[in-house]
C-alpha cells in the first residue's frame, strides 16, 4: 500500500501555482505508475468479517458526496443519496428505506457538485427527522426541507452548508463565490439572492433559522481577510468553505482559502455560534495548508495539514487556542491525506486514502484506545476518474456505528455502498 513520498509532495506543492501544468503532470504520472504497478484483475477486496452492500440500481451513477455528514436519518430508517446521468445538469435526491429497500425520488436539484452532492443533511425538529438539501426555487438558491414520514416540504432562502444534529439552526455560505474562485464545490448556476462578487462585509457564513425565514451573518469574509492579513496573498480570490459544527452544536470551524498567482493559501478558523463570544474568531492554524478534519470532542479537532514546515500529516489541535500546539497523530499519517470521521461511540476513527500508485483507494480504521489499525477494504479507482471527476471514498458512520457509507468507482461507474464493520468495532 504505497503512498506519496515527501519528494512527490514537494513537487506537487511546487507546481501548484501552475494549475494546467499540475493537471497534465499528474495525469501523466498516474498513467505511468498504473502501467507499472497495477494489479491485474483487481476490482476490490474487503475483510472477510465485513459485508458489503451496494445502494441504488446497478448501472446507475449514484453517490452521497462529502464525508462530514451521515446519509442515514437520525432514526436510521432512511438513507439519502444522489443519482445523476452524465448528460444531465440535474440530479435526483433519492431516499432508500433501509427496512424494505424501496426507493423514491424526493426532488431534482440543479445545485450540486460531484464532490459534495446537494449537501444532504438530516435534522431533527420537533421530534421529526427532516432531510435538507440545496435547490433553486423561483431563481433563488436555498435549502429544501422534506419530512419523509408525512411528505411535508418547505424551503428557506439560504442554502445549507452544515448543521448540528439537533436544534433549529444551520450554517450557510455563498456557493457562487466558490464557483468564481474555481472551486469544485461551487454551483454553476445563476441565483437572484447570491452573486460571486458580493461585498466582503456582506458575504461569509450565515447562521440560519430552519423554521423561519431568518438568517444573520455570523462571520464576514472581510473579517477573515483582515484578521492577521497575509500580504503576499492579499490580491488573491478569497472564500470560506468546509464549515462543520462541534458535536454539541455550540462551535464551528471553517477554512479561509485564498487562490492567487502565488498559489493557494489556507487557514483554519473557529468561532462560537452563541453566547458572548459569538462570531469572535480563533485562528487555529495559519501555515498555509489545511486539508480535511473532524471533531474529536467539543473542543479538539483532528486535522490533516502541515505538522511542521514541508511535512504533512495528521495532528490534533484545541480550537480555542490561537495557533495552538499541534499534537502529532502519527498512527495514520503514513496513509497520507484522507477524510476522517469519528465513530459515534468515540473509540474509532475511519479515514480513506487517495488512489495509490496501483490506483487503489483504502478504507482504514484506527482504534483510538489501542492504536490498532485495520484496512477494512481496498477499491480500484479507474483512470477515467481523475481531477474534478474523481470519486473519493468519503467514509461516513451510521448513527449506531455498525456501518460505513462510502462512494466508489471500482465497478466502472460512480456508486455508493454500505460496509458493515460491526464485528470489528464491537457494535454487533
Amino acid at each position: 500500500m504505497s503512498h506519496h513520498s515527501r519528494i512527490e509532495q514537494a513537487i506537487a506543492s511546487g507546481i501548484g501555482r501552475f494549475p494546467a501544468l499540475k493537471r497534465h503532470a499528474k495525469s501523466f504520472y498516474n498513467y505511468a505508475q498504473y502501467a507499472v504497478r497495477r494489479k491485474r484483475g483487481f476490482s476490490y477486496e474487503v475483510l472477510e468479517e465485513t459485508s458489503l452492500t451496494q445502494i441504488g440500481e446497478h448501472g446507475e451513477a449514484c453517490f452521497v458526496g462529502y464525508f462530514d455528514n451521515s446519509p442515514w436519518s437520525i432514526d436510521g430508517r432512511w438513507f439519502a443519496f444522489c443519482r445523476t446521468a452524465s448528460d444531465s445538469i440535474n440530479l435526483d435526491v433519492v431516499l432508500s428505506d433501509t427496512s424494505s429497500g424501496t426507493k423514491r425520488v424526493v426532488s431534482p436539484s440543479e445545485c450540486w457538485s460531484l464532490q459534495q452532492g446537494a449537501r444532504c443533511h438530516w435534522l431533527n425538529l420537533n421530534g421529526k427527522d427532516l432531510l435538507v438539501f440545496n435547490k433553486l426555487q423561483n431563481g433563488c438558491l436555498g435549502a429544501y426541507f422534506c419530512a419523509p414520514e408525512t411528505g411535508e416540504t418547505y424551503w428557506r432562502p439560504f442554502p445549507i452548508q452544515s448543521a448540528p444534529k439537533s436544534g433549529g439552526t444551520y450554517a450557510s455560505i455563498n456557493y457562487l463565490r466558490l464557483t468564481a474562485a474555481g472551486s469544485e464545490y461551487g454551483y454553476d448556476i445563476e441565483a437572484t439572492n447570491f452573486s460571486h462578487d458580493m461585498h466582503t462585509d456582506e458575504d461569509g457564513i450565515w447562521l440560519c433559522n430552519a423554521q423561519a425565514n431568518e438568517a444573520s451573518l455570523l462571520v464576514s469574509l472581510k473579517q477573515c481577510i483582515e484578521f492577521n492579513p497575509i500580504a503576499y496573498y492579499w490580491d488573491g480570490v478569497h472564500f470560506l468553505n468546509h464549515v462543520t459544527f462541534s458535536p454539541n452544536g455550540k462551535r464551528l470551524v471553517f477554512v479561509h482559502r485564498i487562490e492567487s498567482r502565488h498559489g493557494r493559501y489556507t487557514r483554519l478558523f473557529a468561532t462560537d455560534c452563541s453566547g458572548r463570544n459569538i462570531g469572535q474568531l480563533t485562528l487555529c492554524t495559519d501555515d498555509g495548508y489545511v486539508s480535511h478534519y473532524c471533531w474529536l470532542d467539543n473542543d479538539r479537532l483532528l486535522v490533516y495539514g502541515l505538522t511542521e514546515p514541508s511535512r504533512r500529516g495528521y495532528f490534533v489541535i484545541n480550537t480555542h487556542e490561537q495557533n495552538g500546539k499541534k499534537e502529532h497523530f502519527h498512527e495514520i499519517s503514513g496513509f497520507g491525506d484522507g477524510h476522517p470521521s469519528l465513530h459515534p461511540g468515540g473509540e474509532w476513527i475511519v479515514t480513506d486514502t487517495y488512489p495509490d500508485r496501483a490506483r487503489q483507494q483504502h478504507l482504514v480504521l484506527l482504534n483510538l484506545r489501542t492504536r490498532e489499525k485495520v484496512v477494512v477494504g481496498s477499491f480500484l479507482s479507474p483512470l477515467k476518474f481523475q481531477h474534478e471527476n474523481r470519486c473519493d471514498l468519503h467514509p461516513r458512520w451510521s448513527a449506531d456505528g455498525r456501518e460505513i457509507s462510502f462512494d466508489a468507482t471500482h465497478s466502472g461507474i460512480r456508486s455508493t455502498y454500505m460496509l458493515n464493520v460491526a464485528s470489528i468495532t464491537g457494535k454487533a
